[in-house]
């Protein structure tokens, strides 16, 4: 038993010594390894340090293409953005919105047993009826007024200058936006029509008898500075430059029984005062004018065009179709509309929006008659049946809002958020977006 045992104690040491013997030889390979690897990491240094050029110029040659594949992809990004948001703005003009009740923002009693007229003016928008001249802000108060007889007033506006021309009583008196008198004339024959320019100027187309009518100039002072009498053709509008010098008149040739021949004349009013050159439109004739610098815009009956101070046209844009209504006084854009594609049932009407040189800026159709355009400096306002459509300036709709009522005209305040319209004996103010 004793030598069994001494046997077992003999083997068990054994092989203790056999794993220990084990480990240092798994110690030693492994410390072999390391020292190789440490080898190895020498001579790449050595490498490195000999080829150091080599591998520069390779990181050199990646580098380049890194950069173009992520430029190239910022680029595709930018890409892809743009033309989800033109997207966006694309198809949401295009989509009409949903019509919503205009918000009564107040009232104005007024008396319109008489006539009357009203337009924007500033920031304000003037009434005239048989008891004067009011300007009311957008929260219905007068801000200023003129009081007298008018019978038959009429309202024009250019620049910071109000005329206000009574056609029954024959005569005109300028404001400024402050509601002070600047100009007040009595004409000696009936008036048919008057303009004013940005001097307060005056320029009226009157009855004469012997002649188809006469156009008389008057300066800030109320002196009679100019007239000449037609002898052949009807004069429809006239408007002075502001250089108090250039007259431009729109005449209908009455000699044509068939057609309606224009011509639209200019004048010297400095020197002997007869037309000195002209156009001659054949089957259109210009129903209203107004002086942009030196550059005189026509509309017609069939186009719109723009002519210099020696006659001659630098531009011109015909209607697609039949003219309803049109506004044509402000910079910001020329709106008119036009006949649609009406059915029986339905009627359209098609808006377009031309810029200050000819070009179209856009159009949309909308259903039922257009009565009105209003056009301020940023905004445009269509009035149609029992509605007010805002539209931007490519002439796509903005907002639609419904009026229980039946309205013919619209005119925007400064702030232009709110409009003046009249509704049986009282005027309201509307907030429109």
């Amino acid at each position: 038993m004793s030598k069994d045992k001494d046997i077992n104690e003999t083997t068990e040491n054994e092989e203790e010594k056999t794993e220990e013997t084990e480990e240092v030889a798994e110690e030693t390979y492994d410390g072999a390894e390391d020292n190789e690897d440490n080898a190895e990491y020498s001579e790449s240094d050595e490498e490195f340090e000999d080829d150091g050029e080599e591998e520069l110029s390779q990181t050199d040659e990646r580098t380049p293409k890194k950069r173009k594949g992520i430029l190239k992809y910022i680029i595709m990004a930018v890409v892809l953005l743009v033309a989800v948001k033109w997207g966006i703005e694309y198809f949401s003009q295009d989509k009409m919105p949903e019509t919503s009740e205009a918000e009564l923002k107040g009232k104005i009693d007024l008396d319109t047993s008489s006539k009357y007229d009203f337009i924007s003016f500033g920031n304000n928008v003037v009434m005239c009826n048989k008891y004067g001249v009011f300007a009311y802000n957008s929260g219905g108060k007068v801000v200023w007024q003129y009081e007298t007889n008018l019978t038959s007033p009429v309202l024009y506006v250019c620049g910071d200058n109000l005329l206000v021309t009574d056609i029954a009583q024959s005569s005109a008196r300028v404001f400024d936006l402050s509601g002070k008198l600047k100009n007040d004339v009595t004409f000696e024959t009936e008036c048919i029509t008057a303009s004013v320019n940005e001097n307060g100027w005056i320029t009226a187309i009157l009855k004469l008898r012997g002649y188809r009518a006469q156009i008389s100039v008057y300066d800030n002072t109320s002196k009679l500075r100019y007239s000449w009498n037609s002898a052949n053709n009807d004069i429809i509008t006239a408007a002075l430059c502001k250089d108090n010098k250039t007259l431009a008149a729109s005449q209908l040739d009455s000699s044509s029984t068939s057609e309606a021949y224009g011509i639209v004349s200019l004048f010297d009013i400095t020197t002997d005062g007869k037309p000195h050159c002209g156009k001659n439109l054949e089957n259109n004739l210009v129903v209203y004018m107004r002086w942009n610098g030196n550059k005189l815009l026509c509309t017609g009956s069939k186009n719109v065009f723009e002519m210099d101070k020696s006659g001659n046209e630098n531009w011109s844009y015909s209607y697609p179709g039949e003219l309803i209504v049109y506004n044509t006084k402000s910079d910001y854009a020329l709106a008119f509309a036009i006949n649609g594609n009406s059915t029986s049932s339905t009627k359209i009407t098609k808006i377009y929006t031309v810029s200050n040189n000819g070009k179209e800026l856009g159009n949309s159709e909308i259903e039922g008659d257009v009565k009105s355009l209003e056009v301020s400096d940023v905004i445009i306002e269509a009035v149609s049946s029992a509605s007010i459509i805002t539209l931007r300036k490519n002439a796509s709709v903005k907002e639609k809002n419904s009026l229980s009522r039946d309205i013919s005209k619209c005119c925007l305040f400064g702030s232009k958020d709110k409009v003046f319209v009249i509704s049986g004996t009282t005027a309201e103010i509307l907030a429109v977006k």
